[in-house]
């Protein structure tokens, strides 16, 4: 089964909160180069957690760093 990149976080005993993303995402023949510095650059985003649940879709080829507040 091949993997779709969507995944559900469950965490127990955790009540309504929020989660900061960082993703560094991009196809794996592109690079930063001289002329174009920023071609791939972290992206920002947020998500909250309901009941101890959140849904997230992490980029192909991607690393991602979640914080938890």
């Amino acid at each position: 089964m091949k993997p779709t990149g969507k995944y559900r976080l469950q965490i127990h005993n955790l009540g309504p909160a929020g989660a900061k993303v960082t993703e560094l995402s991009g196809p794996l023949n592109e690079s930063n180069t001289a002329a174009k510095p920023d071609n791939i650059v972290p992206k920002e985003s947020s998500f909250e957690i309901k009941e101890g649940k959140a849904r997230h879709t992490f980029p192909p080829h991607s690393f991602t760093v979640v914080r938890f507040e």
